[in-house]
């Protein structure tokens, strides 16, 4: 795979992250294996479960090899997580000396001490998508009454409450009117809907491109029916004891991945445009407003 091997090691416990802690959290974790071996200071960078843990791997890792290469004694490792409950354990336990989560989690992030660092792509490619298949009878959000819908999660922002907010505007009682169906990834939520055990499905652009990819022929079977307006992408955000000058290092490296022909390849592969500037404050108040709209017109948060 491109000069690297991918190792994934399921520990129960004890798993070795950030600054050489030692950290006790339940479930399966999926982490690169080999970088002790040079002697480095390994931080690992995890990955909200945009994709399988193999898929991630081939994501992200060529970033955390990239960021590997250019900061001295020092190793970056992607892990990926079983389940978007089981990631966000890993974040209120702070395992993660580094994390991609998505909008939701980034904002209960800030409060287990994480700080942004960066929007990891463009505001405007963060936005749900429903998608059904092409002989779907589903034509108006009205005909999702009593049909299922299929999401990777409950706190899959985009994927899940955007659609669900998305809805709600149409007219529709989310929580009663249809019944919400929550398949564990992306590829599942939209395969439901290829394989007609959902009425529509929803997921958001990143995942959506790669899926017609991977998967030309189902893809070509199914169709977007609606988008959502967008809203803040996902954050890199970086523990709070984490020393300043490594994390604005990593930072400056990320704001400028985009002018490097290698980063390009890179930020392709991840299906991201680029890195913008973000700070807390600009994640607080965007998304802790679309959630207080959320719980108005959807119901309790996830």
């Amino acid at each position: 795979m491109s000069g690297w091997r991918i190792w994934m090691v399921v520990l129960l416990s004890g798993l070795l992250v950030g600054c050489g802690e030692n950290a006790s959290n339940s479930g399966p974790q999926y982490t690169q294996r080999g970088a002790a071996e040079h002697g480095q200071q390994i931080y690992r960078l995890a990955v909200h479960p945009l994709h399988n843990p193999q898929k991630l791997y081939e994501a992200y890792q060529p970033l955390a090899d990239y960021l590997s290469r250019r900061v001295p004694g020092v190793q970056f490792e992607v892990e990926a997580s079983n389940s978007y409950a089981h990631y966000e354990e890993k974040l209120k336990a702070r395992t993660p000396a580094f994390a991609l989560p998505n909008p939701y989690q980034s904002l209960k992030a800030l409060d287990w001490g994480y700080r942004v660092l960066a929007e990891a792509g463009n505001s405007q490619d963060f936005k749900g998508l429903i998608i059904a298949r092409k002989d779907s009878a589903i034509r108006a959000p009205a005909d999702l009454r009593g049909e299922v819908i299929a999401y990777p999660a409950p706190t899959a922002l985009a994927a899940a409450m955007l659609p669900q907010y998305w809805l709600a505007g149409q007219g529709l009682k989310v929580m009663q009117d249809v019944e919400s169906r929550y398949v564990g990834s992306q590829d599942s939520s939209i395969l439901s809907a290829y394989h007609q055990q959902s009425a529509v499905s929803a997921t958001w652009p990143p995942p959506w491109r790669a899926f017609q990819k991977s998967h030309p022929r189902e893809a070509q079977a199914m169709q977007v029916l609606w988008e959502t307006p967008p809203l803040i992408n996902n954050a890199v955000m970086v523990r709070d004891d984490i020393p300043a000058e490594l994390a604005e290092r990593v930072r400056l490296i990320l704001m400028h991945l985009h002018e490097d022909p290698e980063g390009i390849v890179i930020l392709e592969n991840m299906q991201t445009a680029r890195f913008n500037p973000a700070d807390d404050a600009r994640y607080r108040q965007t998304v802790g407003s679309f959630l207080a709209q959320f719980q108005k017109s959807v119901g309790p948060l996830p």
